[in-house]
C-alpha cells in the first residue's frame, strides 16, 4: 500500500471515521448483502456418522506453507532483466559480432510489466486451487467448520471479481513509479559525465525490486483467506 501510494501520490491511509464493515458494505449490493446475510444464518449439515474420511497427508498448514514457499520462490528467483545486445553479423566479411545495443529502460519496464502479469496469473491459479481444497477439507472437519466454508465460499464468489479487477491495475501504479524513477534519475543526473548506456541504471534495479516486493505483499493478500481456514482446522 505505501509503496503503491509513493507512485500515486494518494494517501495510504484507510476513510476517516469508516470501519471494516462500512467499507465492505461499499462492495456489496443488496442482492450481496442478502446472500451474505443467509450464509451467516445457514447451519450446516451435520455430518453423518462414522464418514469422517481418511486423515490427510499433511496439515492444511503445511499444504499452505508450501504454495507460499513455492511462489515466493518464483517471485524471488525470476530471471533479471539483461541489456539488449546485438547479434553476430554472420556476413561474407566473417563472423563478427555486432556491437552490444544501449540499454533500453522502456523495453525493460515492458519485460517486467509482461513477468508480473505472469506472476499474478500463477498465483492466482495455485490460490484459488488452495483455497477451494481448504474449504472442501473444513467441510469434512465438522459442522461448525463447514459453516465457516460456505461462507467463505459466498465471500469469494461476491468479492473476487472486484479483487482481481483492483489486483490487475497495480502494475499501472508501478509504471508511474517507473516514471518516477526514471526521471528523478535524470535530473540528477552529472551533466559533466557521459553515462554508460551498457550499465544497468541503479533506479532501474530498485524499481526490480519494488515489483518483487508487491508481488509478495498481493502473495499475502491472497493466502489471508487460506491462512484463516488453516488457523480454524488446527483449533
Amino acid at each position: 500500500m505505501h509503496l503503491l501510494s509513493e507512485s500515486s501520490g494518494v494517501s495510504a491511509a484507510a476513510p476517516v471515521g469508516q470501519d471494516f464493515a462500512e467499507r465492505l458494505g461499499a462492495w456489496l449490493s443488496v442482492a450481496d448483502a442478502i446472500t451474505l446475510r443467509s450464509a451467516l444464518q445457514s447451519q450446516a449439515a451435520p455430518m453423518a456418522p462414522g464418514r469422517t474420511g481418511a486423515p490427510a497427508p499433511h496439515s492444511l498448514a503445511e499444504e499452505l506453507q508450501q504454495v507460499r514457499a513455492t511462489l515466493t520462490k518464483s517471485i524471488e528467483t525470476a530471471e533479471p532483466v539483461q541489456p539488449q545486445r546485438g547479434r553476430a553479423d554472420h556476413s561474407a566479411q566473417g563472423a563478427l559480432s555486432a556491437p552490444a545495443l544501449p540499454l533500453d529502460p522502456a523495453a525493460e519496464f515492458a519485460m517486467l510489466h509482461q513477468r508480473y502479469v505472469e506472476q499474478q496469473r500463477r498465483m492466482e491459479m495455485s490460490v484459488d486451487a488452495l483455497r477451494s481444497h481448504a474449504r472442501e477439507r473444513l467441510s469434512a472437519a465438522s459442522p461448525e467448520l463447514a459453516q465457516l466454508a460456505l461462507l467463505d465460499g459466498v465471500m469469494d464468489q461476491m468479492l473476487g471479481g472486484r479483487e482481481q479487477h483492483l489486483l490487475s491495475t497495480v502494475p499501472t501504479f508501478l509504471k508511474k513509479r517507473f516514471e518516477q524513477l526514471r526521471r528523478e534519475a535524470a535530473n540528477e543526473a552529472n551533466p559533466d559525465t557521459s553515462p554508460d548506456l551498457l550499465q544497468r541504471p541503479a533506479w532501474l534495479s530498485q524499481l526490480t525490486t519494488e515489483f518483487q516486493q508487491a508481488l509478495l505483499a498481493e502473495l499475502e493478500l491472497r493466502l489471508q483467506p487460506v491462512a484463516g481456514m488453516a488457523e480454524a482446522l488446527a483449533l
